[in-house]
């Protein structure tokens, strides 16, 4: 490790499976999925009704202002994970040289609202659409203003690709604190077109089941402190995970179908590995979404990537479903988490099916690995965009600063 070497010093996470790290963590180990009837918008007319939606019967909802949720939902959920990451951090009155968010449709579901509102009483014509106005705006004001906000819209991969670029610029010197996550309310439009694709399960998500059939989708968020070892270290603060290396490839060979080859995303997670052997790598927190082609490619990955030994892998959409631009950012938190708790997230929803793809289920249990010291967290989007962030566990002296 170096002076400039990125690590984690913070974590905030809202989600269907609990608010907050601690809640966060027990609901994933718990494995009840957590899918209930959308109430946020009409789906009659669509042959989905079910998702991750987040809400009072949500652990730890105390955490997050709970009179805001009738709007402005994504820029609510990404501030209680913020003040949850910031106060980990400890960072008091250090302020973040940079924020960014991933995100896929911003505010579009405060919009969707608004606009249902104006027809229902015929006061007049829907304004305009500012897709990442108000998420922006409201995290700026929320740090004081003064702080460079940047969105990453680059759909199931933005969280990752927000993390990437804050390791990027802790790395090179251009910032010495970054926070970086991704945020994502349910929207109509989202549920609408992934119902119309028919990508969408009927009744449960189930990656890598041999009977999968679909995702369902969720919402919430997760923030991550960022800083350089240096800094982290001269602060006296705890640090939570070492990002140690990541990959972005591109497919470009079909708007939303994957490759199924999983050549893109091998090279991905090789170069997030980086340098290391592919044996050492003890948990891979995989983007599982439960489709038929999604799953599939990234199990074809997995089998040219480790070729020996497979390390365990769980996707934890089968327990809050798959929350777009903020899914990557929450399962990097779950990473974290992992290092910090020695154990892995087993593969919920697998049942009696199993797989027959290949991979490595994660139990749970001691067998997966006795010592869970490197973790890849895999986030794959449309237009073949696959990212890999490799995070290692921290020395004693830096876990326990």
């Amino acid at each position: 490790m170096t002076a400039r070497t990125p690590v984690v010093t913070g974590l905030g996470v809202v989600s269907a499976a609990g608010i907050g790290a601690t809640n966060f963590w027990q609901g994933l180990q718990q494995g009840t999925p957590r899918f209930r009837t959308v109430s946020l918008f009409p789906t009659d007319d669509l042959p989905n009704h079910i998702a991750g939606e987040i809400g009072p019967w949500t652990s730890g909802f105390e955490t997050v202002d709970a009179d805001r949720l009738d709007g402005d939902r994504t820029a609510t959920f990404a501030l209680a994970a913020l003040d949850q990451a910031i106060a980990d951090a400890r960072l008091g009155d250090v302020r973040p040289d940079r924020v960014l968010v991933g995100t896929t449709v911003g505010d579009v579901a405060d919009h969707e609202r608004a606009r249902r509102e104006v027809v229902r009483s015929g006061a007049g014509r829907p304004g305009s659409l500012d897709v990442d106005g108000s998420l922006r705006t409201r995290i700026a004001r929320h740090l004081g203003g003064s702080v460079p906000v940047e969105l990453f819209v680059t759909a199931c991969a933005a969280g990752n690709m927000a993390l990437i670029r804050a390791a990027q610029l802790v790395a090179d010197g251009s910032a010495d604190v970054v926070v970086c996550g991704g945020a994502e309310a349910l929207s109509r439009m989202a549920f609408t077109g992934f119902s119309r694709m028919r990508g969408m399960a009927q009744e449960r998500c189930r990656p890598f089941s041999d009977a999968r059939d679909g995702l369902l989708l969720g919402e919430g968020a997760a923030v991550l402190v960022v800083e350089s070892a240096a800094h982290a270290v001269a602060r006296g603060v705890p640090v939570r995970a070492t990002i140690t290396g990541y990959g972005l490839t591109c497919d470009a060979k079909h708007p939303a179908a994957p490759d199924l080859s999983g050549d893109g995303v091998a090279r991905a997670m090789r170069s997030a590995i980086a340098g290391a052997d592919p044996s050492d790598v003890a948990y891979v927190c995989a983007h599982g979404t439960g489709t038929p082609q999604n799953d599939a490619a990234e199990a074809a990955a997995y089998r040219k990537v480790f070729t020996g030994s497979h390390p365990p892998i769980s996707s934890i959409k089968a327990l809050i479903g798959h929350s777009l631009g903020a899914a990557s950012a929450i399962e990097a938190v779950a990473c974290a988490l992992v290092l910090a708790h020695q154990r892995t997230i087993p593969q919920w929803g697998l049942d009696d099916a199993g797989t027959s793809l290949g991979v490595r289920p994660a139990t749970g249990g001691q067998d997966d690995a006795p010592r869970i010291d490197l973790v890849l967290n895999n986030a794959f989007a449309f237009g073949g965009n696959n990212t890999c962030v490799g995070l290692r566990r921290p020395t004693y002296e830096e876990a326990t600063a």
